[in-house]
């Protein structure tokens, strides 16, 4: 991704920051959350003064300009940082600090909101979302909400101290977006940037911290497995922009700078044999031609039934209309099938090996929907629904760089109405659910555990609630992107 030299310098085109800004902003609601519960005592200071800013300075630590830092003590840094938030996790999660209030966030449609303390609100026998007549009632922890902040952080860091040790030379968490184009034969046609939702570091080649970039190949060279790079790419590459040649014509011969190096382009071959649906059929990609091109031919077969479906499903979970027709929610699938099908497999691979871009989304997404299938007491019909909504998610949210048919890579920002889409599609059904537009989806479903020394117990829409609230939040991400 990055190198550290001096006397020269190379123009590259820098992502928004917005991984660094969410990490951010979950230390700043976890350190609330903290002091909350201490009740902003003199705890507090050290909370504030020591651990958020020794946060903020891991995230920012690819900005450092000394290079003991970047190459030596950065890894340590980040190891101690991950060590330390794991260790504040299980410390607060298992009530092992003393002296410290377990404050609920309560909400219902007739008080508003207002806090108390766990003792309080369970001796009044209330559950995690109560219904009293026309009356919602919503309450969450406040430990639960900073815990789960500080995870995400955790695990954002966890990953970039596993590439700073492996890869001690790139930058562990400033990343480009990467870019795709097409490269047939002799003539090659650039093709302006594809926000990426998987653009991270990826393995390749014995360099985990590669950014790659998709490319494809006309049908005449789906066989070949290594093609020339672009030398137009190359060429552009080491160009400057207005502001980076006047910072270079403004230098001095005894100044250094530090050049940020675009990682080399990852070539990936593209056709029937890499397809998605070849590797399912064990290579036979005459049969995986034939069904690609037949699906891709008659796609409206398929895209206008699962569109009925979903809002027959959307209605149906009201209970206005039978709440059994929430099987038709199936016709989601062969329009979600067909684009997993076309995926190519190398793609698939380096995103799938994202963990903050792929594997974060993805396990909250997954966790959240079981606990809203088990707020509908696992109904057969909310339970498909419910499943192919992940399907459609990881197919077309997650994995959508993984489509490197031409026209997808010829049509710049292809991909925002789809996100659009999801976003609204995602954002009503979780508002459905926890505003108790539901009627079957009760909270009297719940899981209960003991953690050290911590009685936790939470309701199934409150998890729903919970881990849902993160793939919202990658999905603006990535319209944003």
């Amino acid at each position: 991704e990055t190198s550290l030299l001096s006397h020269t310098t190379t123009h590259t085109h820098t992502s928004p920051p917005s991984d660094m800004l969410f990490n951010i902003g979950n230390m700043i609601v976890w350190a609330c959350c903290l002091s909350a519960s201490f009740g902003w005592d003199e705890r507090t200071v050290p909370v504030v003064l020591a651990v958020m800013m020794n946060a903020f300075l891991m995230v920012l630590v690819d900005a450092t300009c000394s290079d003991f830092e970047y190459g030596g003590s950065r890894r340590i840094f980040l190891s101690f940082t991950t060590l330390m938030c794991f260790s504040g996790l299980v410390l607060d999660q298992g009530g092992l600090y003393n002296d410290v209030e377990n404050i609920v966030w309560v909400f219902n449609t007739r008080d508003g909101f207002h806090a108390t303390t766990a003792e309080a609100w369970e001796a009044t026998n209330s559950t995690a979302l109560a219904d009293d007549g026309n009356t919602i009632t919503l309450h969450t922890y406040l430990r639960s909400v900073g815990n789960t902040r500080v995870l995400f952080f955790a695990v954002f860091i966890a990953t970039a101290a596993w590439a700073s040790i492996y890869h001690p030379t790139e930058c562990a968490i400033l990343k480009n977006a990467a870019r795709r184009s097409v490269i047939g034969g002799a003539q090659e046609e650039e093709v302006v940037e594809v926000p990426s939702t998987a653009a991270g570091t990826v393995p390749h080649e014995g360099s985990q911290e590669l950014q790659y970039s998709l490319s494809t190949y006309q049908a005449e060279q789906e066989d070949t497995e290594e093609a020339p790079v672009s030398q137009q790419l190359n060429d552009e590459r080491m160009a400057l922009d207005a502001e980076s040649e006047a910072t270079v014509n403004g230098l001095g011969d005894d100044d250094e700078v530090i050049a940020f190096m675009p990682a080399e382009e990852i070539i990936i071959p593209d056709g029937p044999k890499r397809s998605m649906l070849c590797f399912l059929l064990c290579g036979n990609h005459c049969v995986a031609k034939r069904v690609n091109d037949f699906a891709e031919e008659h796609k409206a077969w398929g895209g206008i039934p699962g569109f009925i479906g979903f809002i027959i499903f959307l209605v149906a979970l009201t209970e206005v209309i039978p709440l059994n027709l929430t099987w038709v929610s199936v016709l989601l699938l062969p329009d979600t099938t067909r684009d997993f099908f076309k995926l190519n497999t190398h793609a698939v691979k380096l995103c799938i090996s994202e963990p903050f871009d792929f594997m974060v989304p993805f396990a909250t997404l997954t966790v959240g929907l079981i606990g809203g299938m088990a707020s509908f007491d696992f109904h057969p019909g909310c339970c498909a629904g419910f499943i192919c909504f992940d399907f459609f998610f990881i197919t077309d949210i997650l994995l959508s760089d993984a489509d490197l048919t031409e026209s997808v890579i010829r049509e710049a920002g292809s991909n925002v109405p789809i996100y659009m889409i999801a976003f609204i599609t995602f954002g009503s059904i979780y508002a459905m659910i926890v505003f108790g537009a539901c009627p079957s989806a009760s909270s009297q479903h719940q899981l209960s555990f003991t953690f050290f020394n911590s009685h936790v117990k939470i309701s199934f829409i409150s998890m729903f609630a919970r881990f849902m609230t993160t793939p919202l939040i990658f999905l603006a991400k990535f319209i944003f992107k």
